[in-house]
């Protein structure tokens, strides 16, 4: 299945050569995705057991928020379809920023911001708030629904526990599989890459873990 968010540098249109790439993996294999954003890769291959991080903790709310209430994500994210205005998508970014809203309601509108800012960047300032742009007027596609429950049905063997990405590994055994793909290094010192930012606003990168049971 496709991931139900997008990502920069997401791997949604190489999946399938990448997973031709891929070695079979047994029932006590484990995938490892240090670096998961979409998880285009993750998706598609559905393993049986997973250790997957991003240093996007707001990333990793919403991949919680889909596993235990995707109803309710869906029942949050439904209305927001029908903002298509930039002064709507500025009001629902404030909301987010405000950080006010309960777990499953704030996951409906990361998912709804990450489909209308522009090209799908998450970028936040100093203050960590995001500060993406609206992309463009128009309908919002997001087919989230079905996607939602098959999301669902793909993590529910995990559970969430806090780690830092460098020691995503540590625990990767023969027979396991483990999947790099890191952000990329900017060419200058103000181009913008999404590792990159977050190092300097915040230091070390903080990464959460899904791990199968």
């Amino acid at each position: 299945m496709p991931p139900f968010l997008r990502w920069v540098g997401g791997k949604t249109r190489l999946v399938k050569e990448l997973a031709q790439l891929l070695p079979v993996l047994e029932k006590t294999s484990t995938y490892f995705e240090p670096f998961l954003g979409a998880g285009s890769l993750f998706f598609h291959r559905t393993p049986d057991r997973a250790v997957l991080n991003d240093s996007n903790h707001r990333l990793i709310d919403c991949y919680q928020s889909v596993k235990d209430r995707p109803e309710l994500v869906w029942r949050y994210l439904r209305p927001l379809l029908q903002c298509h205005s930039p002064a709507e998508y500025y009001e629902i970014r404030n909301r987010f920023n405000g950080g006010r809203l309960g777990p499953y309601q704030q996951s409906a509108q990361f998912i709804y911001l990450n489909k209308m800012c522009f090209n799908g960047i998450w970028r936040v300032n100093r203050a960590g708030l995001f500060n993406g742009p609206f992309r463009r007027e128009g309908r919002c596609r997001i087919s989230l629904k079905p996607e939602v429950a098959r999301s669902l049905e793909y993590v529910e063997d995990y559970s969430p526990a806090s780690c830092d990405s460098q020691d995503a590994v540590e625990y990767a055994k023969r027979g396991d599989f483990v999947y790099f793909d890191p952000s990329y290094v900017p060419l200058s010192s103000t181009a913008f890459s999404p590792l990159h930012r977050h190092s300097i606003q915040h230091g070390r990168p903080r990464a959460c873990r899904f791990s199968g049971r």
